[in-house]
């Protein structure tokens, strides 16, 4: 993909994003990993909160923008998107696993089991 067609989608995923943020809107670039992948690329991803309208409401989100072929790469989309002063490099992992995400949240105790409902 062109250098051009990579900001511009980096652009237009932040414009989006920026329109229905919950709270503070901030991104970070690190090696991709999620609860089921594990990636060898820097991924951007968007942080935010939930909104009310979800079950997840004021938790933490995570959203992929797009992976880089490297660090130099990231940085120089990321600065042509206008998203740099937002963007957080080498943060780590923000990975949040699926249990932690949905501590607390009704679950298998608050809903009926199959062989209680006959299935």
């Amino acid at each position: 993909m062109s250098f051009e067609k990579l900001v511009e989608r980096v652009a237009s995923r932040h414009g989006r994003l920026e329109s229905d943020a919950v709270g503070k809107l901030r991104y970070s670039v690190e090696f991709g990993k999620g609860e089921t992948y594990v990636s060898n690329s820097l991924t951007l991803y968007a942080h935010d909160k939930y909104p009310r309208s979800s079950v997840m409401a004021g938790r933490s989100r995570r959203t992929f923008i797009e992976e880089f072929a490297d660090e130099a790469e990231a940085r120089t989309v990321v600065k042509a998107a206008g998203i740099e002063a937002i963007t957080e490099f080498d943060s780590g992992s923000t990975h949040v696993s699926v249990d932690e995400a949905t501590a607390g949240l009704p679950g298998e105790d608050g809903y009926p089991s199959y062989e209680a409902i006959g299935w």
